[in-house]
């Protein structure tokens, strides 16, 4: 197998070599998964999952793949992961306000609750119950409102996350989606419901 450099499959991309993008989406995909175990791992505290890290870093590669300019002093690679690690600093800043259990939704894999707690129990005292409740409302009417301007991806991805609590694989499986794609929607929901909550919500 012939490798291609990352400038020269940018080059064929900006020409509309749609197979070239498909090679450096696989590659960084890579890259960005990486980058995700790694900052889920610096910012355990917050709750943050490894997947929302690699979402972020991911979708970093479309703003990389528009402002690149190949030279001597710079790599693609350098340049891109620069752009990813502020995308996922502002990521951390973005949604440090909260930890509620419907912005990071745990998995319907039971194997995951090593602490022998349920799913009722994880969500915490009576009132933690009661905003949780309201807030699961709250963005299950943000996701069906047309006022949303969701689009049909959006919608399909915010309800499985926010709504039913799948996690990335699942989300993957029931869609049949390239990872790719998961990442990207999931990406783009995650924001517009936070910004939805930043709104007034929260002032």
């Amino acid at each position: 197998m012939v490798l291609i450099d990352d400038d020269t499959l940018i080059g064929l991309i900006r020409t509309g070599d749609t197979h070239a993008e498909a090679l450096l989406c696989e590659k960084y995909l890579s890259f960005a998964q990486n980058f995700g175990k790694k900052y889920a791992s610096l910012y355990s505290d917050l709750g943050l999952s490894a997947d929302e890290f690699t979402a972020v870093a991911f979708t970093s590669l479309a703003i990389a793949l528009k402002k690149y300019t190949p030279n001597e002093e710079k790599s693609f690679y350098s340049y891109w992961t620069t752009i990813a690690k502020n995308q996922c600093i502002n990521f951390v800043r973005n949604n440090s306000y909260s930890n509620n259990d419907f912005i990071h939704p745990l998995s319907l894999d039971s194997s995951l609750f090593d602490d022998g707690l349920t799913l009722h129990e994880t969500c915490g005292s009576d009132d933690d119950k009661i905003s949780y409740s309201v807030e699961r409302k709250l963005v299950h009417d943000f996701i069906v409102s047309k006022d949303s301007k969701l689009t049909n991806d959006e919608r399909l991805v915010g309800y499985f996350t926010f709504i039913e609590g799948y996690n990335f694989e699942e989300i993957k499986m029931l869609t049949k989606w390239k990872a790719d794609k998961v990442y990207r929607v999931s990406d783009s929901v995650r924001k517009k419901v936070s910004n939805f909550f930043k709104s007034g919500y929260f002032k």
